[in-house]
């Protein structure tokens, strides 16, 4: 699992993610994953369609900052604004494929976590995640539940998006914040 300190280490592994931040990620057995998800302040917008899905039950610490978590139902309604996507991956890149249906995303719950709270997702649940308080850190355990993925938006056009590695700028972004964490809390990992 990546901790702050080993995370340090490895700083120039995070990958740029099209909802807005960077992560780390460490593949288990069993279909377990740990990463690590960095907000940093002025980082880089999401995408248009970022209300999500995920085919993975989510465990999530925030070590840093506060999140928003926005939960949503999808109505299948023909006047709708919303269009559904099918999330695919292909080559380093997350595709989304029209699935033709339309409606509306009808909101369940808000919620925000900020540090040293935790928080859980079920795989399929829609959402979107937003950093209220940047840069924001937060830690998850996910477990593969073997779904198929959608997002939803309303931009027919979004083209792929690249899930590459970050750049010298931005990974000397990652460690400075990384180390100031470090440096408040000794203990934290």
């Amino acid at each position: 699992m990546p901790d702050l300190h080993s995370a340090r280490q490895r700083v120039a592994e995070f990958r740029l993610q099209p909802l807005g931040f960077y992560y780390l990620h460490d593949n288990q057995a069993g279909g377990a994953s740990h990463r690590m998800h960095i907000w940093l302040p002025g980082g880089p917008d999401p995408t248009e369609n970022d209300q999500h899905q995920h085919k993975f039950d989510m465990w999530s610490q925030v070590l840093w900052g506060a999140l928003r978590s926005d939960v949503f139902r999808f109505l299948e309604e023909q006047s709708g604004g919303e269009i559904e996507f099918e999330v695919t991956y292909a080559d380093g890149h997350s595709i989304l494929m029209n699935t033709g249906r339309v409606g509306k995303l009808e909101s369940i719950c808000t919620f925000e976590t900020g540090t040293g709270k935790n928080y859980f997702l079920k795989a399929g649940i829609i959402h979107r995640a937003v950093a209220v308080e940047r840069p924001c850190v937060t830690m998850l355990t996910a477990q593969d539940r073997d779904i198929r993925v959608f997002a939803y938006g309303n931009d027919e056009t979004e083209p792929p998006s690249e899930r590459r590695r970050v750049n010298a700028r931005e990974a000397a972004q990652i460690a400075d914040l990384l180390d100031s964490i470090i440096a408040q809390s000794p203990q934290a990992s």
